[in-house]
Protein backbone atom coordinates (compact mmCIF):
# COMPACT_ATOMS: atom_id res chain seq x y z
CA UNK A 1 0.00 0.00 0.00
CA UNK A 2 1.21 3.59 -1.21
CA UNK A 3 2.82 5.84 1.77
CA UNK A 4 0.16 8.51 0.38
CA UNK A 5 -2.67 6.80 -0.85
CA UNK A 6 -5.24 9.40 -2.63
CA UNK A 7 -7.94 8.68 -0.27
CA UNK A 8 -6.84 9.08 3.19
CA UNK A 9 -8.43 8.04 6.47
CA UNK A 10 -9.88 10.85 8.68
CA UNK A 11 -9.62 11.78 12.48
CA UNK A 12 -10.07 9.17 14.54
CA UNK A 13 -12.86 9.80 17.12
CA UNK A 14 -12.97 6.89 19.87
CA UNK A 15 -15.98 7.25 22.08
CA UNK A 16 -18.98 9.42 21.22
CA UNK A 17 -18.89 11.40 18.67
CA UNK A 18 -19.53 15.08 19.77
CA UNK A 19 -20.02 18.49 18.40
CA UNK A 20 -16.77 19.50 19.58
CA UNK A 21 -15.02 16.27 18.06
CA UNK A 22 -16.54 17.05 14.61
CA UNK A 23 -15.30 19.01 12.04
CA UNK A 24 -17.07 22.04 11.58
CA UNK A 25 -16.04 22.73 8.03
CA UNK A 26 -18.55 19.58 7.48
CA UNK A 27 -21.56 21.50 8.64
CA UNK A 28 -23.91 23.54 6.58
CA UNK A 29 -23.51 27.20 7.24
CA UNK A 30 -26.39 28.68 9.20
CA UNK A 31 -25.80 32.43 7.83
CA UNK A 32 -28.50 34.82 6.91
CA UNK A 33 -28.18 36.30 3.65
CA UNK A 34 -29.68 40.07 4.27
CA UNK A 35 -26.77 42.32 4.96
CA UNK A 36 -27.14 44.27 7.89
CA UNK A 37 -25.70 47.94 6.92
CA UNK A 38 -24.60 50.52 10.31
CA UNK A 39 -26.09 54.04 9.71
CA UNK A 40 -26.51 57.17 12.00
CA UNK A 41 -30.27 57.51 12.77
CA UNK A 42 -32.26 58.97 10.25
CA UNK A 43 -32.23 62.74 12.02
CA UNK A 44 -28.43 62.23 11.68
CA UNK A 45 -27.69 64.04 8.15
CA UNK A 46 -24.79 62.23 6.24
CA UNK A 47 -23.75 64.81 3.22
CA UNK A 48 -25.80 67.85 4.19
CA UNK A 49 -23.51 70.79 2.63
CA UNK A 50 -22.88 67.91 -0.55
CA UNK A 51 -26.25 67.79 -1.20
CA UNK A 52 -27.37 71.92 -0.65
CA UNK A 53 -24.63 73.02 -2.29
CA UNK A 54 -24.25 70.66 -5.82
CA UNK A 55 -28.16 71.32 -6.07
CA UNK A 56 -27.64 74.67 -6.75
CA UNK A 57 -23.99 74.95 -9.04
CA UNK A 58 -22.77 78.31 -10.78
CA UNK A 59 -21.32 78.98 -13.97
CA UNK A 60 -18.58 76.42 -15.14
CA UNK A 61 -15.15 77.72 -14.67
CA UNK A 62 -12.19 77.82 -17.23
CA UNK A 63 -9.49 77.38 -14.84
CA UNK A 64 -7.79 75.95 -11.88
CA UNK A 65 -7.78 79.23 -10.02
CA UNK A 66 -12.03 80.71 -9.44
CA UNK A 67 -11.85 84.88 -8.53
CA UNK A 68 -14.77 86.63 -7.25
CA UNK A 69 -15.36 90.12 -5.67
CA UNK A 70 -17.25 91.30 -2.90
CA UNK A 71 -18.44 94.79 -2.30
CA UNK A 72 -18.70 95.65 1.66
CA UNK A 73 -21.17 97.43 3.57
CA UNK A 74 -20.00 100.72 4.88
CA UNK A 75 -21.76 102.16 7.15
CA UNK A 76 -20.10 105.81 7.36
CA UNK A 77 -18.43 105.99 10.55
CA UNK A 78 -15.27 105.45 11.94
CA UNK A 79 -13.33 105.07 15.80
CA UNK A 80 -11.49 108.37 16.77
CA UNK A 81 -8.03 108.40 17.85
CA UNK A 82 -8.31 111.87 20.05
CA UNK A 83 -9.70 114.94 19.64
CA UNK A 84 -7.42 117.77 19.31
CA UNK A 85 -7.47 121.97 19.47
CA UNK A 86 -4.84 122.73 17.39
CA UNK A 87 -4.03 121.66 13.72
CA UNK A 88 -0.36 119.84 14.76
CA UNK A 89 -2.16 117.69 17.31
CA UNK A 90 -0.28 118.27 19.66
CA UNK A 91 -3.05 119.28 22.52
CA UNK A 92 -6.03 117.83 23.21
CA UNK A 93 -9.48 118.93 24.21
CA UNK A 94 -9.89 119.06 28.03
CA UNK A 95 -12.44 121.64 28.76
CA UNK A 96 -15.82 122.05 27.18
CA UNK A 97 -16.06 123.91 23.74
CA UNK A 98 -18.75 126.11 22.79
CA UNK A 99 -20.76 126.42 19.64
CA UNK A 100 -18.87 127.54 16.84
CA UNK A 101 -15.28 126.43 18.20
CA UNK A 102 -13.01 124.33 16.27
CA UNK A 103 -11.69 121.02 17.06
CA UNK A 104 -9.54 118.96 15.08
CA UNK A 105 -10.59 115.00 15.09
CA UNK A 106 -8.01 112.25 14.46
CA UNK A 107 -9.27 109.19 12.58
CA UNK A 108 -7.61 106.30 10.71
CA UNK A 109 -6.21 107.45 7.23
CA UNK A 110 -8.05 105.23 5.13
CA UNK A 111 -11.48 106.38 6.74
CA UNK A 112 -10.77 109.61 6.65
CA UNK A 113 -10.60 109.71 3.24
CA UNK A 114 -14.37 109.33 3.09
CA UNK A 115 -15.12 112.43 4.87
CA UNK A 116 -15.62 115.53 2.76
CA UNK A 117 -16.22 119.21 3.18
CA UNK A 118 -19.25 120.27 4.41
CA UNK A 119 -21.40 117.12 5.86
CA UNK A 120 -22.11 116.96 8.91
CA UNK A 121 -21.04 114.62 11.65
CA UNK A 122 -21.54 113.38 14.77
CA UNK A 123 -18.97 112.68 17.56
CA UNK A 124 -20.18 110.00 20.01
CA UNK A 125 -18.16 108.92 23.38
CA UNK A 126 -19.46 105.47 24.94
CA UNK A 127 -18.50 104.35 28.25
CA UNK A 128 -16.99 100.96 27.53
CA UNK A 129 -18.81 99.55 31.41
CA UNK A 130 -21.37 102.23 31.94
CA UNK A 131 -22.55 102.29 28.10
CA UNK A 132 -23.39 106.40 28.91
CA UNK A 133 -23.50 108.23 25.82
CA UNK A 134 -22.19 111.39 24.86
CA UNK A 135 -22.56 113.35 21.45
CA UNK A 136 -22.51 116.73 19.84
CA UNK A 137 -22.83 117.78 16.58
CA UNK A 138 -20.38 119.61 14.05
CA UNK A 139 -19.86 120.45 10.25
CA UNK A 140 -16.50 119.30 8.64
CA UNK A 141 -14.64 122.50 7.31
CA UNK A 142 -11.57 120.63 6.06
CA UNK A 143 -9.59 117.12 5.86
CA UNK A 144 -6.36 117.78 6.90
CA UNK A 145 -3.03 115.61 6.40
CA UNK A 146 -0.06 115.07 9.32
CA UNK A 147 2.94 113.56 7.29
CA UNK A 148 4.34 112.04 10.48
CA UNK A 149 1.00 110.27 11.41
CA UNK A 150 -1.10 107.19 10.35
CA UNK A 151 -4.25 109.59 10.62
CA UNK A 152 -6.07 112.14 9.03
CA UNK A 153 -7.26 115.47 10.71
CA UNK A 154 -11.37 116.36 10.29
CA UNK A 155 -11.69 119.85 11.37
CA UNK A 156 -14.81 119.89 12.72
CA UNK A 157 -16.71 123.43 13.44
CA UNK A 158 -19.15 122.11 16.29
CA UNK A 159 -22.79 123.25 16.06
CA UNK A 160 -23.71 122.94 19.68
CA UNK A 161 -22.43 124.32 23.11
CA UNK A 162 -20.76 121.18 24.96
CA UNK A 163 -21.88 120.93 28.51
CA UNK A 164 -20.77 119.82 31.27
CA UNK A 165 -22.50 116.44 31.95
CA UNK A 166 -24.63 115.83 29.33
CA UNK A 167 -22.46 116.34 26.11
CA UNK A 168 -19.22 116.33 26.42
CA UNK A 169 -17.84 114.09 23.81
CA UNK A 170 -14.46 115.93 23.04
CA UNK A 171 -13.79 115.88 26.54
CA UNK A 172 -14.18 112.20 26.91
CA UNK A 173 -13.18 110.92 23.46
CA UNK A 174 -9.53 111.77 25.25
CA UNK A 175 -10.03 109.16 28.25
CA UNK A 176 -9.42 106.13 25.63
CA UNK A 177 -9.11 103.88 28.45
CA UNK A 178 -12.72 104.53 29.54
CA UNK A 179 -14.51 105.57 26.58
CA UNK A 180 -14.84 104.17 22.94
CA UNK A 181 -15.21 107.35 20.48
CA UNK A 182 -16.95 107.65 17.25
CA UNK A 183 -17.39 110.02 14.16
CA UNK A 184 -20.38 109.39 12.54
CA UNK A 185 -21.38 111.04 8.62
CA UNK A 186 -24.94 112.63 9.04
CA UNK A 187 -25.97 114.56 5.86
CA UNK A 188 -24.02 117.14 3.03
CA UNK A 189 -25.31 120.30 3.74
CA UNK A 190 -25.06 122.11 0.35
CA UNK A 191 -24.44 126.25 0.25
CA UNK A 192 -26.82 128.14 -2.20
CA UNK A 193 -25.45 128.25 -5.86
CA UNK A 194 -23.32 124.74 -4.90
CA UNK A 195 -21.81 122.57 -7.73
CA UNK A 196 -21.68 118.69 -7.40
CA UNK A 197 -19.66 117.52 -4.36
CA UNK A 198 -16.43 114.86 -5.33
CA UNK A 199 -17.68 111.43 -5.44
CA UNK A 200 -16.49 108.89 -3.40
CA UNK A 201 -16.08 105.27 -4.46
CA UNK A 202 -14.52 102.03 -2.29
CA UNK A 203 -13.76 99.39 -5.06
CA UNK A 204 -14.56 95.71 -4.23
CA UNK A 205 -12.08 93.05 -2.68
CA UNK A 206 -10.93 90.47 -4.59
CA UNK A 207 -10.87 86.93 -3.46
CA UNK A 208 -10.04 83.81 -4.84
CA UNK A 209 -10.25 79.65 -4.38
CA UNK A 210 -8.72 76.81 -6.13
CA UNK A 211 -10.49 73.69 -7.74
CA UNK A 212 -9.73 70.41 -6.04
CA UNK A 213 -9.77 67.22 -8.00
CA UNK A 214 -11.94 64.78 -5.64
CA UNK A 215 -11.41 61.41 -6.92
CA UNK A 216 -12.61 57.87 -5.65
CA UNK A 217 -11.96 54.51 -7.38
CA UNK A 218 -13.22 50.35 -6.91
CA UNK A 219 -11.21 48.07 -8.45
CA UNK A 220 -12.46 44.52 -8.16
CA UNK A 221 -10.84 41.14 -10.26
CA UNK A 222 -12.86 38.91 -12.48
CA UNK A 223 -12.57 36.33 -10.16
CA UNK A 224 -13.98 38.41 -7.05
CA UNK A 225 -16.59 39.89 -9.12
CA UNK A 226 -17.50 36.32 -10.44
CA UNK A 227 -17.51 34.60 -7.04
CA UNK A 228 -20.81 34.15 -5.80
CA UNK A 229 -21.54 36.16 -2.18
CA UNK A 230 -23.04 34.67 0.95
CA UNK A 231 -25.07 37.90 0.67
CA UNK A 232 -28.18 39.42 -0.68
CA UNK A 233 -26.55 42.49 -2.09
CA UNK A 234 -24.58 41.94 -4.92
CA UNK A 235 -20.59 42.29 -4.67
CA UNK A 236 -20.59 44.86 -7.05
CA UNK A 237 -23.33 46.89 -5.96
CA UNK A 238 -21.57 46.63 -2.04
CA UNK A 239 -18.50 47.72 -3.30
CA UNK A 240 -19.79 50.73 -5.37
CA UNK A 241 -22.04 51.90 -2.62
CA UNK A 242 -19.01 52.17 -0.79
CA UNK A 243 -16.89 54.13 -3.19
CA UNK A 244 -20.25 56.60 -3.92
CA UNK A 245 -20.09 57.24 -0.08
CA UNK A 246 -16.30 57.68 0.50
CA UNK A 247 -17.09 60.51 -2.26
CA UNK A 248 -19.57 62.07 -0.64
CA UNK A 249 -17.66 62.32 2.72
CA UNK A 250 -15.19 63.93 1.01
CA UNK A 251 -16.88 66.47 -0.83
CA UNK A 252 -18.84 67.02 2.31
CA UNK A 253 -15.48 67.38 4.39
CA UNK A 254 -13.76 69.37 1.66
CA UNK A 255 -16.67 72.25 2.17
CA UNK A 256 -15.76 71.72 5.50
CA UNK A 257 -12.46 71.48 6.84
CA UNK A 258 -10.42 72.25 3.30
CA UNK A 259 -7.59 74.45 2.93
CA UNK A 260 -6.23 76.10 -0.36
CA UNK A 261 -3.24 75.78 -1.57
CA UNK A 262 -1.20 74.66 -4.18
CA UNK A 263 1.70 72.78 -4.68
CA UNK A 264 3.63 70.21 -7.61
CA UNK A 265 4.47 66.49 -6.10
CA UNK A 266 5.62 63.95 -8.16
CA UNK A 267 3.63 60.92 -9.53
CA UNK A 268 5.20 57.47 -11.62
CA UNK A 269 3.31 56.13 -14.74
CA UNK A 270 4.82 53.05 -15.84
CA UNK A 271 8.33 53.63 -13.98
CA UNK A 272 8.57 57.14 -15.01
CA UNK A 273 8.54 60.15 -12.74
CA UNK A 274 6.97 63.00 -13.90
CA UNK A 275 6.28 66.62 -11.84
CA UNK A 276 2.75 68.02 -11.57
CA UNK A 277 1.26 70.63 -9.84
CA UNK A 278 -1.57 69.81 -7.21
CA UNK A 279 -4.30 72.10 -5.97
CA UNK A 280 -6.74 71.92 -2.98
CA UNK A 281 -10.03 74.10 -2.34
CA UNK A 282 -10.60 75.85 0.70
CA UNK A 283 -13.60 74.98 2.91
CA UNK A 284 -15.67 76.92 5.49
CA UNK A 285 -13.05 76.63 8.53
CA UNK A 286 -10.51 78.04 6.00
CA UNK A 287 -12.63 81.30 4.76
CA UNK A 288 -13.22 82.46 8.31
CA UNK A 289 -9.67 82.40 9.47
CA UNK A 290 -8.55 84.25 6.05
CA UNK A 291 -11.12 85.83 4.00
CA UNK A 292 -12.33 87.55 7.24
CA UNK A 293 -15.33 85.96 8.73
CA UNK A 294 -16.24 84.62 12.21
CA UNK A 295 -13.93 81.73 13.53
CA UNK A 296 -15.03 81.45 17.22
CA UNK A 297 -13.31 78.97 19.87
CA UNK A 298 -15.37 79.08 22.85
CA UNK A 299 -12.78 78.59 25.15
CA UNK A 300 -10.40 81.03 24.10
CA UNK A 301 -13.59 84.16 24.48
CA UNK A 302 -13.05 86.87 26.45
CA UNK A 303 -14.51 89.92 25.19
CA UNK A 304 -16.82 89.41 22.33
CA UNK A 305 -19.22 92.56 21.16
CA UNK A 306 -18.21 94.38 23.87
CA UNK A 307 -19.54 92.11 26.95
CA UNK A 308 -16.33 90.29 29.08
CA UNK A 309 -17.15 86.47 29.42
CA UNK A 310 -13.65 86.02 31.11
CA UNK A 311 -14.10 83.13 33.48
CA UNK A 312 -17.80 82.67 32.78
CA UNK A 313 -19.43 79.46 32.84
CA UNK A 314 -21.09 78.16 29.08
CA UNK A 315 -23.90 77.14 31.39
CA UNK A 316 -24.48 80.89 32.67
CA UNK A 317 -23.42 82.87 29.63
CA UNK A 318 -23.97 80.49 26.97
CA UNK A 319 -27.30 81.67 25.62
CA UNK A 320 -25.69 85.46 25.60
CA UNK A 321 -23.01 84.91 23.71
CA UNK A 322 -25.19 83.00 21.36
CA UNK A 323 -27.83 86.14 21.52
CA UNK A 324 -24.56 88.39 20.52
CA UNK A 325 -23.36 86.24 17.81
CA UNK A 326 -26.69 86.25 16.45
CA UNK A 327 -26.58 89.56 16.45
CA UNK A 328 -23.61 89.77 14.98
CA UNK A 329 -24.55 87.17 12.02
CA UNK A 330 -27.95 89.00 10.71
CA UNK A 331 -26.42 92.47 10.94
CA UNK A 332 -24.94 92.01 7.60
CA UNK A 333 -27.01 89.20 5.96
CA UNK A 334 -29.81 87.42 5.99
CA UNK A 335 -32.56 86.33 9.23
CA UNK A 336 -32.38 82.60 8.16
CA UNK A 337 -29.61 79.98 8.89
CA UNK A 338 -28.32 76.62 9.00
CA UNK A 339 -26.81 75.51 12.03
CA UNK A 340 -24.66 72.05 11.71
CA UNK A 341 -24.13 70.43 15.03
CA UNK A 342 -23.06 67.17 16.28
CA UNK A 343 -25.63 64.68 18.23
CA UNK A 344 -23.69 66.75 21.38
CA UNK A 345 -24.28 69.76 20.29
CA UNK A 346 -27.81 69.12 19.73
CA UNK A 347 -28.40 68.61 23.21
CA UNK A 348 -26.29 70.95 24.52
CA UNK A 349 -28.71 73.78 22.88
CA UNK A 350 -31.87 72.07 23.95
CA UNK A 351 -30.24 72.37 27.20
CA UNK A 352 -29.25 75.87 27.33
CA UNK A 353 -32.62 76.94 25.57
CA UNK A 354 -35.16 74.93 27.58
CA UNK A 355 -34.88 77.27 30.85
CA UNK A 356 -35.08 80.56 28.23
CA UNK A 357 -38.55 82.58 27.67
CA UNK A 358 -37.35 84.41 25.01
CA UNK A 359 -35.88 81.76 22.86
CA UNK A 360 -38.40 79.10 20.89
CA UNK A 361 -37.02 75.23 20.04
CA UNK A 362 -39.73 74.15 17.91
CA UNK A 363 -40.98 70.66 15.87
CA UNK A 364 -39.42 69.31 13.36
CA UNK A 365 -40.15 70.83 9.76
CA UNK A 366 -39.18 69.90 5.99
CA UNK A 367 -36.84 72.63 4.46
CA UNK A 368 -36.59 73.03 1.27
CA UNK A 369 -33.80 70.64 0.56
CA UNK A 370 -35.95 67.83 2.17
CA UNK A 371 -33.98 67.65 5.53
CA UNK A 372 -36.02 67.53 8.82
CA UNK A 373 -34.95 70.87 10.57
CA UNK A 374 -35.42 71.85 14.08
CA UNK A 375 -36.53 75.85 14.25
CA UNK A 376 -34.82 77.55 16.92
CA UNK A 377 -36.72 81.71 16.49
CA UNK A 378 -36.19 84.45 19.12
CA UNK A 379 -32.26 85.31 18.75
CA UNK A 380 -32.61 87.97 15.70
CA UNK A 381 -31.88 84.93 13.08
CA UNK A 382 -34.38 82.33 12.41
CA UNK A 383 -31.87 78.85 12.56
CA UNK A 384 -32.69 75.66 11.35
CA UNK A 385 -30.76 73.43 13.50
CA UNK A 386 -29.81 70.07 11.72
CA UNK A 387 -27.55 66.88 13.25
CA UNK A 388 -25.08 66.35 11.07
CA UNK A 389 -23.82 62.36 11.10
CA UNK A 390 -20.22 63.60 10.13
CA UNK A 391 -19.76 65.82 13.42
CA UNK A 392 -21.74 63.43 15.25
CA UNK A 393 -19.63 60.22 14.60
CA UNK A 394 -15.82 62.21 15.46
CA UNK A 395 -15.20 62.26 18.70
CA UNK A 396 -12.49 64.98 17.33
CA UNK A 397 -15.40 67.13 16.13
CA UNK A 398 -18.64 66.88 18.27
CA UNK A 399 -18.12 69.99 19.58
CA UNK A 400 -17.84 72.04 16.22
CA UNK A 401 -20.54 74.08 15.02
CA UNK A 402 -21.12 75.70 11.45
CA UNK A 403 -23.51 78.65 10.87
CA UNK A 404 -24.34 78.64 7.02
CA UNK A 405 -26.15 80.44 4.92
CA UNK A 406 -26.56 78.20 2.06
CA UNK A 407 -27.50 80.39 -0.60
CA UNK A 408 -24.06 82.30 0.01
CA UNK A 409 -21.83 79.02 -1.19
CA UNK A 410 -21.79 78.26 -4.90
CA UNK A 411 -20.15 75.17 -6.20
CA UNK A 412 -18.43 76.18 -9.23
CA UNK A 413 -17.25 73.21 -11.51
CA UNK A 414 -14.48 72.83 -14.00
CA UNK A 415 -15.92 72.85 -17.58
CA UNK A 416 -16.61 69.56 -18.67
CA UNK A 417 -15.28 68.10 -15.57
CA UNK A 418 -18.45 68.05 -13.13
CA UNK A 419 -19.53 65.19 -11.50
CA UNK A 420 -18.85 62.06 -13.17
CA UNK A 421 -18.61 58.55 -13.49
CA UNK A 422 -16.18 55.97 -15.10
CA UNK A 423 -17.38 52.85 -15.72
CA UNK A 424 -15.83 49.76 -17.56
CA UNK A 425 -17.66 47.37 -19.97
CA UNK A 426 -17.95 44.45 -17.50
CA UNK A 427 -21.94 44.56 -18.47
CA UNK A 428 -21.25 44.48 -21.97
CA UNK A 429 -20.81 40.73 -22.55
CA UNK A 430 -20.05 40.64 -26.49
CA UNK A 431 -17.88 43.74 -26.05
CA UNK A 432 -14.33 43.36 -27.70
CA UNK A 433 -11.49 44.52 -25.98
CA UNK A 434 -7.66 45.21 -26.57
CA UNK A 435 -6.14 41.87 -26.08
CA UNK A 436 -2.74 43.89 -24.92
CA UNK A 437 -4.54 46.39 -22.75
CA UNK A 438 -6.74 44.23 -21.11
CA UNK A 439 -6.99 42.78 -17.53
CA UNK A 440 -9.46 40.30 -15.85
CA UNK A 441 -10.86 42.66 -13.24
CA UNK A 442 -12.51 46.05 -13.47
CA UNK A 443 -11.23 50.10 -12.26
CA UNK A 444 -14.00 51.92 -11.74
CA UNK A 445 -14.41 55.20 -9.99
CA UNK A 446 -16.32 58.72 -9.63
CA UNK A 447 -14.43 62.44 -9.75
CA UNK A 448 -14.96 66.28 -10.15
CA UNK A 449 -13.47 69.13 -10.44
CA UNK A 450 -14.73 72.07 -9.14
CA UNK A 451 -13.93 75.23 -6.60
CA UNK A 452 -16.25 76.55 -4.08
CA UNK A 453 -16.63 80.64 -3.54
CA UNK A 454 -18.50 82.25 -0.52
CA UNK A 455 -20.20 85.13 -0.36
CA UNK A 456 -21.35 87.43 2.91
CA UNK A 457 -18.77 85.22 5.80
CA UNK A 458 -19.78 88.14 7.59
CA UNK A 459 -23.43 86.63 8.01
CA UNK A 460 -21.83 83.15 8.48
CA UNK A 461 -19.40 81.48 10.77
CA UNK A 462 -17.76 78.09 12.69
CA UNK A 463 -17.64 78.14 16.46
CA UNK A 464 -15.55 75.16 18.10
CA UNK A 465 -16.04 73.87 21.37
CA UNK A 466 -19.30 74.61 21.94
CA UNK A 467 -20.63 73.97 25.43
CA UNK A 468 -17.15 74.49 27.36
CA UNK A 469 -16.16 77.44 29.16
CA UNK A 470 -14.99 80.60 28.28
CA UNK A 471 -11.81 81.53 28.69
CA UNK A 472 -10.20 81.88 32.20
CA UNK A 473 -9.17 84.94 33.92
Amino acid sequence: MADHPFIELGNLIPGTLTVDASNADYKVREIRSKLYKQYPNEEMLRYPLTKIVLSGKGRPIDRTKVEWGMEGYYAHYTRVFAVYRDPNANNTVNLPQIKGSIVYVAVPENDGKSFIPMEDVEIRAVHKTTGMAHSIIGDVEAILNLSSSNFKLLQVKLSENETANTNMPCVHCNHGADYDCYVSMLSYAAPENSTIPPGRFREPTVVYNYSQIIMAGLSITGSELADRSLFDEETYARYMRQTMDRFHEQFERMIKFGVRDEFTTTVNYFGQTENVKRWRCGGLTWAHKTLGGNYIRIPEVRVFEGYDFTGKKWETHGELFMQLLMNRLSKKSGSAKKVFVSSTGRLIFNELFKAATNVTVGTYTKDKWGFDVEEIRGMNCRLELQQDAGLSMNPAWERLMFIVEPDKIEFRPRRGRDLTVIRSKKDAQAAVENGWTWRDGIREGVFIDGSITFDDLDGMAVVDGIGHDFATA
